[in-house]
């Protein structure tokens, strides 16, 4: 029996109690680990497009954990407009971040809106580590910073997103 057989023959008990959307497929690291910042990113969904697929998703889901993802989440001018839709829907908004593009007014502004939970990569505990990984001098900082200012917004729960493996 092949995988698409025995996936047609089991049914999913119940809906699902976690959403992940990939908001865009742009990015501004050149992470060793992922490829997407090599892809050239089609056409992305607007934000009234996108706050459609909220609206649908909240019809057929409800109130459940939705996770922004990417590329990089915060390259999207209207990231906190997009968290706010969502959580105004009733959906658990959490985000995934590399932290380069988190700036104080950004974080209030996504604070504000509702995002519960911020997971943003650290990929070790050197600078060194971690930008040889993330493909850019400067980056450790930049996440570090992100974590710093994420304690002033104590309304998101901030996470340090890690994947432990050979080179960290």
């Amino acid at each position: 029996m092949n995988l698409a057989e025995r996936l047609h023959w089991s049914r999913a008990p119940a809906l699902p109690r976690q959403l992940h959307v990939s908001l865009t497929e742009r990015c501004c690291l050149p992470c060793t680990m992922c490829d997407i910042w090599k892809a050239k990113p089609g056409r992305e969904l607007d934000t009234g497009e996108w706050c459609g697929v909220f609206d649908q998703m909240a019809s057929w889901a409800g109130a459940v954990d939705l996770n922004f993802s990417g590329g990089e989440p915060l390259m999207r001018g209207d990231f906190p407009e997009l968290v706010g839709h969502a959580a105004g829907l009733g959906f658990t908004v959490t985000s995934n971040t590399n932290g380069m593009l988190l700036t104080d007014e950004l974080a209030a502004r996504i604070e504000d809106a509702g995002l519960a939970e911020l997971f943003i990569a650290l990929d070790g505990i050197r600078p060194g580590t971690h930008e040889r990984l993330r493909g850019r001098k400067g980056s450790f900082e930049k996440a570090m910073a992100a974590l710093d200012r994420m304690e002033r917004h104590p309304h998101v729960r901030t996470i340090v997103a890690t994947v432990v493996h050979r080179h960290n």
